[in-house]
């Protein structure tokens, strides 16, 4: 685990008055800031570094969601405190629309002013640009990932109920693509109205505007990267198999470059056609678009935040190393901010805006303005590309499809909205800049074509049109097909026979003190499938989930889920985690724990239990 969030704990359709919407034209109207997701934008973001102002939510207010901005230039960001906000562009007139679930999704804004994003309460909603409702559609399961918005209105989705959804400005119009997994990749939009999206299912994925098969490309591990179209209808995408992808419009052409982490960071490209993506590798990565390297920049810990490119070409991306950083075309370091918080949410420019973990939402400013702080530069020699070996890629079979049923609606309650106390800014620290890793180059493999079979299209059941929530659902004409390969059924699990050993390395801690925590588990037999989870009680007794991408979640939520069996004693370290200002003093309580795949945590009975106190203090 990358960090600790022990201590950070941290409808029917209404309104149904059709808008032709297209994307707002604003400075950021959308994850990755147009509907190819170049995430290039046309304003300047924050060449000094300064910090205008910060809006501090607390503790609970985890912000994974990525800005979009409105053309007044409001701010729209999600929380994990179930809530869309809304900020004036100078920080004042907060407010929220209040949601079931956790928001992750990033907004989009169209050019009505209408906002669409998703949430983990498994809707996707639209609002008005005061964050009043208009409508909202329930899918099958959380929607994580980003709208995108194109030319004509339509605003396509994914979620991880395995599917790609495509709905019309008013809520109606629904058509539906069917994945192997969960979709929490954002989809992308070419030139020639094709939509571009990963899947869980280890596949890239490119679809008709109607959402009907054109082909797919099988990476080696998951695809939650979104991807990126540049000007001649490339596309490129990072996967959980350390690689980032390029391919051609038809599915061929296949490149790829290997880094040394999972690639859930989306590209972005420059108008040279360069691609600017980060790793888990700690790394920040620039490649020329045949994917061979032109440089890389280290910083401390992953980059799962995804760069952003203003119109000087300066590059600005996040890190779970606590920093934002600015980097320059030649891969210098043009400035730093340290935060008490990871970035994994990415910046949106209009200004510079990007939110933390720990709940604080930061806006730098426009480099016309007098900075309040100007963060000393560390000094960094110029990346130099080393010889790398080259790249091999093994064949894989040409992809199949199968046909499944039309998504369905069921009528919902109205979502209602809470009042929402006045925005107030925080004081903020000025930010400082401490020593840097130099930046160096690590020997990449050059990227290389792989063999790959030419992009075939497999028979489609044509997407046929849901009915709009409010009614009565259509039962799909069934498509007869050869039916996919069923998994083989797994055995009945047993509870893994052996304790988690769990040391934290201090008994006491403040806000900005790092803690560490680590763990022992012995071999468990192979017989046995176990879910793992990492939990934290707060003072109160409030139980959270710790997950991989470090957010915390309320009740039991696997770390790890059906995992069969270790070989061998695993130790190493779970988490570190600067404590966040404002956590609540008193002590923390963290805790490791087995039990067979699929059953309850009871933590009277559960295997491998091990808590470890840890006070905070003022």
């Amino acid at each position: 685990m990358k960090r600790l969030v022990a201590v950070l704990l941290s409808a029917a359709v209404l309104g149904a008055t059709p808008c032709h919407a297209q994307p707002m034209a604003s400075s950021w109207p959308m994850f990755r800031h147009d509907a190819q997701h170049s995430a290039l934008g046309d304003v300047t973001g924050a060449l000094n570094g300064a910090l205008k102002w910060s809006y501090a939510f607390g503790i609970g207010t985890m912000i994974d969601s990525s800005a979009a901005v409105g053309s007044d230039g409001g701010i729209y960001f999600g929380a994990y405190s179930n809530r869309l906000y809304r900020l004036d562009s100078d920080g004042s007139g907060l407010t929220s629309y209040l949601t079931g679930g956790d928001v992750t999704s990033s907004p989009a804004i169209d050019a009505a002013g209408d906002v669409y994003f998703g949430s983990t309460d498994n809707r996707i909603y639209c609002l008005n640009s005061n964050l009043t409702f208009r409508w909202s559609y329930r899918t099958g399961n959380s929607v994580d990932c980003s709208p995108a918005i194109n030319s004509t209105g339509r605003i396509y989705v994914g979620s991880d109920d395995n599917r790609v959804y495509a709905l019309n400005s008013n809520g109606g119009g629904v058509l539906n693509y069917t994945t192997g997994h969960d979709v929490q990749s954002s989809p992308a939009i070419g030139s020639e109205g094709n939509v571009y999206v990963g899947s869980r299912d280890n596949r890239i994925y490119c679809l008709n505007s109607n959402l009907t098969f054109r082909w797919s490309y099988r990476t080696w591990n998951d695809v939650t990267s979104s991807p990126a179209v540049n000007f001649s209808e490339r596309i490129y995408v990072g996967s959980d198999d350390n690689r980032v992808y390029a391919l051609n419009s038809n599915g061929g052409g296949a490149l790829n470059y290997i880094t040394s982490g999972d690639v859930r960071s989306s590209p972005a490209i420059d108008s040279s056609g360069n691609v600017y993506v980060g790793s888990q590798d700690n790394r920040i990565y620039c490649l020329n678009s045949n994917l061979t390297v032109r440089w890389s920049y280290r910083t401390a810990n992953s980059v799962d935040s995804s760069p952003a490119i203003d119109a000087d070409g300066v590059i600005y991306v996040g890190s779970d190393d606590n920093r934002l950083y600015a980097l320059d075309s030649d891969g210098g370091l043009r400035w730093s901010y340290r935060a008490p918080n990871a970035f994994s949410a990415s910046a949106a420019l209009g200004s510079l805006h990007i939110g933390g973990e720990c709940g604080t939402f930061y806006t730098f400013g426009d480099p016309t303005e007098t900075p309040t702080c100007t963060p000393t530069e560390t000094p960094e020699p110029t990346a130099t590309e080393t010889p790398e070996p080259t790249a091999t890629e093994t064949p894989e079979p040409t992809a199949t499809e199968t046909p499944e049923p039309t998504a369905t609606e069921t009528p919902e309650p109205t979502a209602t909205e809470t009042p929402e106390p006045t925005a107030t800014e925080t004081p903020e620290p000025t930010a400082t800049e401490t020593p840097e890793p130099t930046a160096t180059e690590t020997p990449e493999p050059t990227a290389t074509e792989t063999p790959e079979p030419t992009a075939t299209e497999t028979p489609e059941p044509t997407a046929t049109e849901t009915p709009k929530p409010t009614e009565t659902p259509v039962p799909p004409t069934a498509t007869p097909t050869k039916a996919p390969p069923q998994p083989t059924p797994t055995p009945e699990p047993t509870a893994p026979p052996s304790d988690v050993e769990l040391t934290l390395d201090r008994k006491t801690a403040a806000p900005n003190i790092e803690v560490k925590a680590s763990a022992c588990i012995p071999p468990i037999a192979p017989s046995s499938v176990f879910d793992g989870y990492v939990l934290v009680r707060d003072p109160a007794g409030k139980i959270y989930s710790v997950r991989p991408d470090g957010g915390a979640v309320p009740g039991y939520v696997p770390y790890v889920a059906g995992v069969r069996g270790l070989p061998n004693v695993w130790c190493g370290t779970l988490f570190t985690h600067t404590i966040c200002p404002g956590t609540a003093e008193g002590i923390w309580t963290v805790g490791a724990v087995l039990v067979p795949a699929g059953s309850p945590v009871d933590l009277s009975k559960a295997i491998g239990c091990d808590l470890k106190g840890l006070e905070i203090t003022g």
